[in-house]
């Protein structure tokens, strides 16, 4: 058997192939919680993002707002705070731990630290971060153009006049003309909440303004599917000189 039954808090269960890694379990569910989930307790053991998973069991996840993840992101934190401190100050030098203060936790080095090692260490404590952070958002991006793809695939056997009216409308001949439209929808986006916000706060147009919301996001999705499609077309005129869509 290939795949595995997860159970979560709630009770409710999800199958996930053998092996799966715990942060593609939460890549799955983070839309459920309003917080960072930084890691997972699974048959009487703490899981970080990479460990995998190859029974079924129950899994509970602790967010950043857990006593248990709070301590995990603490750790987390100091440990890149000394790997940037060696690279700033040099590997020789000695860093020691000592208690929180606040919200924050007290070290002591060995060296004398001036405002300026600091503001370096802040820099390199982003780039490490921000270097996580854009394999993550490749990879989910990965995983939407996907299920984009197969979105399109449904839409092309389901609706072809919708597609076809899509191209005689969207698929333009010259560059002006989709800047022209592109500055429209860019406009649209902004004015369009801003529109229902306003008539919300009036108390005169509550209606109005959460039905406005509802087309908004449905306009959004709408759009997506659009852009999506014409870029598709030019991709397929550009690189094989043929349309992707008839």
């Amino acid at each position: 058997m290939n795949n595995i039954v997860i159970t979560f808090e709630n009770n409710v269960k999800k199958e996930y192939p053998k092996g799966v890694k715990l942060k593609e379990i939460i890549d799955s569910v983070k839309e459920n919680y309003s917080y960072e989930i930084v890691c997972g307790k699974y048959k009487n053991q703490i899981l970080g993002l990479e460990d995998a998973i190859n029974k079924s069991g129950v899994l509970k996840l602790y967010d950043i707002t857990s006593i248990q993840g709070n301590k995990i992101y603490e750790k987390g934190l100091m440990l890149l705070f000394e790997v940037s401190a060696l690279k700033v100050l040099g590997n020789n030098i000695k860093i020691k731990i000592k208690h929180p203060v606040g919200k924050g936790i007290y070290f002591e080095i060995d060296k004398k630290v001036t405002e300026e090692n600091l503001k370096e260490i802040k820099e390199v404590m982003k780039q490490k971060v921000v270097k996580v952070s854009l394999k993550d958002k490749i990879v989910s991006l990965g995983y939407s153009l996907l299920r984009y793809l197969f979105l399109f695939m449904v839409l092309t056997f389901a609706f072809p006049k919708l597609l076809k009216h899509i191209k005689t409308r969207y698929v333009y001949n010259k560059f002006g003309d989709y800047l022209t439209t592109s500055g429209v929808g860019v406009l649209g986006m902004f004015m369009f909440p801003i529109i229902a916000i306003l008539l919300l706060i009036s108390n005169i147009g509550v209606s109005v303004g959460l039905i406005m919301f509802v087309l908004y996001i449905i306009l959004i999705y709408m759009t997506t599917i659009v852009s999506g499609y014409v870029l598709g077309n030019l991709i397929g005129i550009k690189l094989f000189k043929k349309e992707l869509y008839k």
